[in-house]
């Protein structure tokens, strides 16, 4: 009863932003039935306030902008002191820089951006003087530039003002980040271009170290998760260090906290990206034996994550990309793939191929709808190199720690050939007539979509028999043998 009651508050909230997000006056109506649909009268009661507040939450996070002081300076002069909050992505021709007003009293106030030189570097923590002119967000195409800076509680920003390092503030995220520049230093001392700049986006979470082209390439074959610290990434992470406190006869019981406070330390180090905080909370969940003792399946914790993330930022549903993409393919492996391979039968190859083309059956409205493209060779270029990074992460991790001890490009011979093979993968596939192809479509047809989607999955849920998708569990069976 407690366990149907939360999950049904959840889902009420993330309806409530949905409708909000949307603003569909059809999906108001859904969600109202979703409320009242066979529920007892004293949850209808607490149901409507959330699904209401939920709403109202929404809209109160969209309008910030408006009681934006900075906002209203557009066009104005700007100077004054400012701390750089957040880590620098070290490539591109300019550096992008978030950084924190600073009032006449030292206190913090509004963040904003600044567009700066390529040099002289600054780094997280750094506390600047600057001047220039503050100017709004400008759109293009079908980006909405100015929503992606609102998620992040930026309204304004300043291109290329004049600007210089003052002082230096103090903060674990700081010295976290001054040892991120360490780790990246390392990277490109042992690597050349373009190896560097893409081993520096799948360890590290940088996206500017890649170009403009292969990122276009990454693109057109469907391999941009790759470069996006995901699940994927933490799922072999965690096994490194399983296998290594296993090795040091570490009991369960205490490595399980280690592993908890290890996936943070990374999801922190790259970024807090939404793709990494869905997969940590619910490693968390599953790591901490909660999920267990409150009998949650796989996707009860995907609702419950979704519902704690929106709860901290309801503007991700609508305007981060990585969070729709995320949620879509974890669904896609949760809900699709039980049913495909009580279809089509189980093996490695056969696995991979399904969750391919099930996650592409999911995300390529997402695709479309923002980019006007689709990769058409993206099952078969994500089946070529998957293997290639199951083994590469682990591989380039190693490399760099060492690389502290020991130094010699020889020893990263393993990891260039591997990256440099993803890169001859890629860049062939792409050139293929037809890799991808374009495609305009509208937000309905991306909702009507999904309901035939759901429907589907409804009609063969009843009609085929299935085993669950095991494989948020497979690891914490794992770890419960690990006692043994």
């Amino acid at each position: 009863m407690r366990r149907s009651f939360f999950l049904y508050l959840a889902a009420v909230f993330i309806s409530g932003i949905f409708v909000a997000a949307s603003g569909q006056p059809l999906f108001l109506l859904a969600g109202l039935i979703f409320v009242f649909w066979r529920r007892p009268p004293w949850w209808w009661l607490v149901g409507i306030i959330l699904f209401f507040g939920a709403i109202f939450y929404h809209q109160e996070f969209d309008s910030r902008a408006n009681s934006s002081k900075l906002r209203t300076q557009v066009g104005e002069t700007a100077s004054g002191r400012a701390l750089i909050s957040e880590d620098i992505d070290p490539g591109g021709d300019y550096q992008k820089v978030v950084a924190i007003y600073l009032t006449a009293d030292g206190q913090l106030g509004e963040r904003f951006l600044m567009r700066l030189p390529a040099y002289p570097r600054y780094r997280a923590g750094e506390i600047i003087s600057f001047s220039g002119t503050w100017e709004a967000p400008e759109n293009w195409s079908a980006f909405r530039y100015d929503r992606y800076l609102a998620r992040q509680e930026i309204y304004v920003l300043l291109n290329f003002p004049k600007a210089e390092k003052i002082g230096v503030a103090k903060g674990f995220f700081f010295s976290l980040w001054r040892f991120k520049a360490r780790l990246y230093q390392k990277i490109i001392a042992h690597l050349p271009e373009p190896e560097a700049g893409l081993a520096a986006a799948l360890m590290l979470g940088y996206r500017q170290t890649i170009t403009a082209d292969d990122k276009t390439v990454f693109s057109e074959t469907g391999l941009s998760h790759l470069i996006a610290i995901s699940g994927s990434h933490l799922s072999l992470l965690a096994g490194m260090l399983f296998l290594f406190l296993k090795r040091l006869k570490i009991k369960a019981r205490a490595a399980a906290p280690l592993l908890i406070i290890f996936l943070w330390f990374y999801v922190a180090l790259t970024g807090f990206s939404a793709s990494a905080l869905r997969s940590v909370l619910m490693s968390t969940f599953v790591l901490s034996g909660a999920g267990k003792r409150w009998r949650l399946s796989s996707g009860s914790l995907l609702l419950i994550c979704a519902a704690i993330m929106l709860l901290k930022n309801p503007l991700l549903l609508r305007d981060d990309l990585s969070f729709q993409l995320s949620y879509l393919a974890l669904l896609a492996l949760i809900y699709g793939e039980p049913l495909a391979e009580a279809k089509f039968g189980q093996g490695p190859i056969r696995s991979l191929l399904i969750l391919t083309m099930l996650v592409q059956l999911l995300t390529w409205p997402v695709s479309a709808l923002n980019f006007g493209r689709v990769s058409l060779l993206a099952p078969v270029a994500n089946l070529l190199v998957t293997a290639l990074f199951t083994w590469l992460l682990p591989l380039l991790i190693t490399n760099v720690i060492l690389s502290f001890a020991i130094s010699g490009a020889f020893f990263w011979a393993g990891t260039y050939l591997l990256l440099r093979t993803i890169f001859l993968i890629s860049r062939f596939l792409a050139s293929l007539p037809d890799a991808a192809v374009s495609l305009t479509i509208s937000e309905h047809f991306v909702y009507v979509y999904y309901l035939i989607i759901y429907l589907l999955y409804r009609h063969l849920k009843k009609t085929m028999r299935f085993k669950k998708s095991p494989q948020l569990e497979d690891f914490l069976n794992q770890f419960k043998n690990y006692q043994n």
